[in-house]
């Protein structure tokens, strides 16, 4: 039963996960080079140009998501499923010329947030278990939560 839900919840986030895509949420394009996710439910890495970028995880699922132009970077905001009860949170991959890098992991497990680029920031506004709005804030590589810098994980 947990099988059917997680692989049920995982091919949801997967349709709402519009985007970059390029091959079925698992590759996406930017100026640098190509973000790839590989392994499967439990066991997910993401690479940049075939370099791995993290550590394996234990997230159901990831997708991409969107891609934004900063400039002289692109950012790729990333879904991370991390169980069947937190559908999505998110993280933001930042490719440049030089290096690539991730944000923080953020999210209040809302798989309705909405999300504009303003600038050089990204911005989700999402509800968070109790109905409350909660704001996070992307610039400079930085993730703020309702104004407080989120800790680099």
């Amino acid at each position: 039963m947990i099988s059917i839900l997680r692989i049920s919840i995982f091919l949801a986030i997967s349709l709402l996960a519009g985007g970059v895509a390029a091959n079925g949420d698992k590759t996406a394009a930017t100026r640098f080079g190509t973000l790839a996710i590989t392994g499967d439910m439990g066991s997910m890495s993401l690479f940049f140009n075939g370099k791995k970028l993290n550590v394996d995880t234990d997230s159901l699922g990831m997708s991409f998501r969107d891609k934004y132009d900063l400039g002289d970077k692109d950012a790729v905001l990333v879904i991370d499923e991390v169980s069947a009860t937190c559908q999505l949170n998110f993280f933001i991959t930042v490719a440049g010329k030089a290096d690539v890098k991730i944000s923080s992991t953020f999210g209040t497990c809302d798989d309705t947030p909405k999300i504009v680029q303003s600038g050089g920031k990204i911005i989700l506004r999402m509800k968070d278990t109790k109905g409350r709005n909660v704001k996070y804030i992307f610039e400079n590589g930085v993730i703020s939560e309702n104004g407080k810098i989120l800790k680099v994980q």
